[in-house]
């Protein structure tokens, strides 16, 4: 059929707000929430909003994350405002406790038998399981399952560098941008330009040479392996393959045995989402405190704050502080701060929800299109009470790794002939 989409079918790949099936649908799936460094022993609680609903997550005495609604179940008071002390929750408002394992510990209003009421009223409470820099929660009404494991789950904390930047627009904006090689060569060309600079042999250079990488896109268990291919002036071949684990999680290769990279959008709203950004490889690849090395050309003059790494440098009144005079000084696109920064400006500057009955797809976006197949299936399949893709019990995806590489001319005996 066509590749242009119906205002139906966009309206159900972004809505995730109450009811809507594309938040039922992710209510299958570990969700991130906040970085795990938001969350500091005994300190003070975080607001997460999820699929348009507020909850309250925090670290308690002994290390542990408690994940609660938001309002106190007495009567409704934030628990953002409560203490956090010995392994709970005290609401500021009447000092009822709520411990970290989701029950009422004491209730101060109650007499007689504060116990046996206290027993009595539900909170609302739900798992956690942390992985890879990352608190995730099971916002599920079935059991939360075994948590698959990622590539870079169950590396050490200096082998993963995570951050998070708030974006203003809908999730699937998020999602589709890490998807997308073909941008990497224009938006980019500044921060690669330097980047591939810095280092003999660095691959990733190559994506400036040819700017309309053919793909091939490969559905898998999991979600999707897209391998972009961009053929160079010397009859070999530029492979970039980025991994798809749906419905949130984007690994793109790193360059020349680098760090991979990590992009993960996860809804806030319809039309807000955190976008979690990072590395892993192997080795060490930060202190835990300083900027890493190897994005260090990667970064303009945005100060370096984790918890908002690609934010703005103003708002869309001023173009979001697009500096036209580095444009003129050759800079591409006008956003210096820091990659990560020309990303979170285009995808907000289509609006909170793009309207993508209006677009036209050109050869290079076959990955993104069979993405959105893929989540309007994972709906049907859900509507229908089938598994959908990436829940098979048991299964992990730690070896699912982007690849980064250049291949051979196909007579490789033969000097390249350039027609």
């Amino acid at each position: 059929g066509s590749d242009m989409l119906t205002h139906e079918q966009n309206e159900r790949l972004t809505r995730v707000e109450g009811d809507a099936p594309m938040g039922r649908l992710m209510r299958n799936y570990w969700i991130p929430a906040v970085l795990s460094a938001q969350l500091v022993a005994d300190g003070a609680p975080v607001r997460v909003r999820l699929l348009g609903t507020d909850h309250a997550a925090f670290r308690a005495t002994d290390g542990r994350v408690g994940f609660f609604a938001e309002g106190c179940p007495h009567r409704g008071c934030s628990l953002v405002l409560a203490r956090n002390q010995d392994c709970g929750l005290r609401c500021i408002f009447h000092g009822w406790k709520i411990d970290v394992d989701g029950f009422v510990a004491e209730v101060p209003t109650h007499t007689p038998n504060p116990e046996a009421f206290a027993a009595k009223v539900p909170v609302t409470h739900f798992p956690v399981h942390e992985g890879g820099g990352i608190v995730w929660v099971w916002l599920g009404s079935t059991p939360a399952p075994i948590f698959p494991e990622l590539p870079f789950t169950l590396l050490g904390e200096h082998q993963v560098w995570m951050t998070v930047t708030k974006a203003y627009c809908n999730w699937l904006q998020g999602i589709e941008a890490a998807l997308d090689s073909a941008h990497v060569g224009t938006l980019h060309e500044s921060y690669v330009a330097r980047w591939a600079g810095e280092g003999a042999g660095r691959t990733l250079s190559k994506a400036l040479e040819t700017l309309a990488p053919r793909y091939d896109v490969e559905r898998t268990g999991y979600g999707l392996g897209a391998a972009a291919l961009r053929p160079l002036p010397d009859g070999t071949t530029y492979l970039r393959t980025t991994t798809w684990i749906a419905p949130f999680v984007c690994l793109v290769p790193g360059s020349s045995g680098g760090p991979h990279s990590i992009f993960i959008a996860s809804p806030i709203d319809d039309t807000h989402h955190n976008l979690f950004h990072g590395a892993f490889s192997q080795e060490d690849i930060h202190d835990g405190v300083h900027l890493p090395d190897f994005t260090r050309q990667l970064v303009g003059n945005r100060r370096y704050d984790p918890f908002n790494y690609g934010g703005f440098s103003g708002s869309r009144e001023d173009n979001y502080g697009q500096n036209r005079a580095a444009m003129q000084h050759g800079h591409f696109s006008g956003f210096t701060g820091n990659l990560l920064q020309e990303d979170m400006v285009t995808q907000a500057s289509m609006g909170p929800i793009v309207d993508r009955t209006k677009e036209h797809l050109s050869s290079s976006d076959v990955a993104i299109i069979q993405a959105r197949r893929l989540l309007l299936e994972a709906i049907d399949d859900m509507n229908a009470g089938r598994p959908v893709v990436g829940t098979v019990p048991g299964i992990d995806h730690r070896d699912v790794l982007p690849l980064d590489t250049v291949l051979p001319s196909p007579d490789a005996h033969e000097p390249a002939v350039r027609v």
